[in-house]
Order: structure tokens, then sequence, then C-alpha cells
């Protein structure tokens, strides 16, 4: 039976959050060693890919990052993280940082998922719609 890579990501979550950070190095080598075990080496990438949201899942929790121009006050803040909360049904922390390129809004990075909700990204969307 062939393991998919959502699979070993789970593998690899559930090892670390049933370990301290201090061990992760070793859990990872020893990852890695049954990936090649395995010949399955050329799929770390993907595997990677979907460790994030696996990770937050079995955690329980989810720690997003969000990107503006200005930093956001703590309403705005507050209702951005009460929302992520209601959407991904974790426990949601929102780490902060200031990047000028973001255009009125701000770009959320949360597990596998970016929301733009800029005022660039929105009329980028709208161009598109219109475009359809």
């Amino acid at each position: 039976m062939k393991i998919s890579n959502e699979q070993y990501a789970r593998s690899l979550a559930e090892s670390c959050l049933e370990n301290s950070e201090a061990e992760w190095p070793k859990i990872i080598n020893r990852f890695y060693s049954l990936l090649s075990t395995n010949g399955d080496s050329n799929r770390l990438a993907l595997i990677i890919k979907e460790f994030p949201s696996v990770y937050d899942n079995l955690s329980g929790e989810l720690t997003a990052e969000v990107k503006s121009a200005r930093k956001l006050d703590k309403n705005t803040l507050e209702r951005l993280t009460n929302w992520l909360s209601a959407k991904t049904n974790l426990k949601v922390t929102c780490q902060t940082s200031l990047d000028e390129t973001v255009i009125g809004g701000a770009i959320v990075n949360y597990s596998d998922h970016i929301l733009d909700l800029s005022l660039s990204g929105g009329l980028k969307q709208l161009t598109k719609t219109l475009a359809e």
C-alpha cells in the first residue's frame, strides 16, 4: 500500500507534537531516513507543502501571518482573528508585520492559504471578473 503525502505529513506532525522542539531535528532526520528507505525522498517537497495544515489541525492551533502597510488597530486585528478562528475552527494567533507594498487592507497567510484582503488584490479580482 502506497503512503500518501498527507499520511507522511500526519506522521511527522504527530511525532513533533508528541515530543519537545529540542527533539525535532532527530525526528526530522529519522523521517527523512524513512522516506529514503521507502524510495519516497523525491516527494519531500510535496509532503512539506501538506505539513502546515496537518500540523495546525492536529494541534488545534493556527498561526497566521498578517502583512499590512500600516499597523492594524487592536479592534481590526481582533475581528480578523475571530473571523479566522470561526472559519478554521482552530485557536488563531496572528503575527503582524509591516509591508509597504501592500496597498490598503492586508494579506493573510495561514496553513497553505493566502487571503489577499488588500485594495490592490480586490482590484485584480475585479479586473479578472470583468474580463470573464
